[in-house]
């Protein structure tokens, strides 16, 4: 059964992750990105993604790009930026910075982007990124975009409890601590899940990240509100930090399939729907308790949702949990419904 009627949600921000490739190479990266990454998605290829979003979901006003590393695409982010904007859609870039060495550089760079149509920029940095791109360059490239007219510069700062470089690290900076007084710089904090032998594939999908949280129990914000396309045309559920770990997050290849279709179905599966109501803890805490282990606890909400189907007993586990959740998840969706 299709259960889109009772969903309120419709996609409003596409994301488009072009590369894996980075000019970092982050130990706990959450895609594994990394400079011998060589896929790059073609620009022809983003421009027939960018057409089936808006045809098929009207209510897309935002355009993503991130990656890995979006300004190793060189001239063809500001062509796919340009081609966006004639769209229709307020485009939005995430970059580590790496090709800010001087300021000089980085306007020019950043006011080509401004010129192609960009209206938002965000720069990612963090204990990890700190070893591959200087502070300078994040000084640089935020003193840049302001000068190029953006308004607001987002600095997302990945951390954990044992982080030297946090969030306070960045705002306490004097170059960076004025725009944040005037309103042209947002800092936003951010959890960092470190990954187990982050260099083997084949545990990619063990999180070790055994911090403390208090995590808010409640259903996923990340479903059905976004179109996200990895490097390789594969629809996903979310832009989660586990989701290229999480088969039931991958929604199917674009090259095959309908957009429309694979978003679609996404409401025939009752463990979406469950995830997207109850959220990835709910799930987490419920598969211990049937198999009479005892939860821990995650310093992020998507290290639950990986932990939740980790392994066979644990899928296991949620088919036979699930048919009996089911009244409780279209309840759920009933409520919200009222509510909105």
């Amino acid at each position: 059964m299709n259960y889109k009627k009772m969903v309120k949600e419709d996609p409003l921000t596409l994301t488009i992750l072009p590369t894996h490739k980075c000019t970092a190479s982050c130990k706990n990266c959450c895609f594994g990105c990394n400079p011998k990454v060589s896929h790059i998605m073609p620009y022809e290829e983003m421009v027939y993604h960018i057409d089936e979003a808006v045809k098929h979901f009207s209510t897309l006003s935002v355009l993503v790009i991130s990656g890995g590393e979006c300004f190793l695409l060189g001239e063809d982010l500001d062509r796919i930026i340009h081609y966006a904007t004639k769209k229709g859609l307020s485009t939005r870039v995430v970059t580590n910075g790496y090709w800010a060495i001087s300021y000089e550089s980085a306007f020019e760079r950043i006011h080509s982007l401004v010129s192609n149509g960009l209206k938002e920029f965000n720069l990612s940095t963090g204990d990890d990124h700190q070893k591959y791109i200087k502070l300078e360059n994040i000084i640089n490239a935020t003193k840049a975009a302001i000068d190029a007219g953006l308004p607001t510069v987002y600095i997302a700062v990945e951390s954990h409890v044992h982080a030297d470089f946090t969030a306070d690290t960045l705002k306490s900076n004097p170059q960076i601590s004025e725009y944040i007084e005037t309103g042209h710089v947002s800092i936003l904090p951010g959890s960092w899940i470190k990954f187990k032998n982050h260099t083997d594939d084949s545990n990619l999908s063990e999180c070790n990240c055994r911090y403390t949280s208090d995590q808010a129990e409640d259903g996923c914000n990340s479903l059905f509100k976004n179109i996200a396309i990895n490097p390789y045309s594969e629809l996903l559920a979310c832009c989660g930090l586990t989701v290229e770990y999480n088969e039931f997050l991958k929604l199917g290849n674009l090259r095959r399939y309908s957009m429309q279709d694979l978003y679609n179905a996404q409401f025939e599966d009752a463990y979406k729907l469950w995830l997207y109501v109850l959220g990835p803890k709910h799930i987490y805490d419920s598969v211990m308790k049937f198999r009479k282990l005892k939860p821990q606890e995650f310093v992020h909400t998507c290290a639950y949702c990986i932990e939740a189907i980790k392994d066979s007993d644990n899928i296991d586990a949620i088919k036979k949990i699930l048919p009996s959740e089911l009244p409780n998840i279209l309840y759920q969706l009933e409520t919200q419904n009222l509510i909105k």
